[in-house]
């Protein structure tokens, strides 16, 4: 999501659209905001998953 928002310049509305389309995953903006400035967004994009 970083990746996303902060480098590609990317909208937070239309990030949240792209992980909806390429992960099926539903989240919200405030979620979005949250891994963003939460330790997942540090050194790699976070999409909503541990490996």
């Amino acid at each position: 999501m970083a990746y996303l928002t902060d480098y590609q310049l990317i909208p937070l509305e239309r990030a949240t659209e792209i992980i909806k389309d390429l992960k099926g995953y539903t989240i919200s903006q405030g979620t979005s905001q949250n891994c963003r400035s939460s330790k997942f967004s540090i050194g790699s994009p976070y999409w909503g998953m541990s490996e």
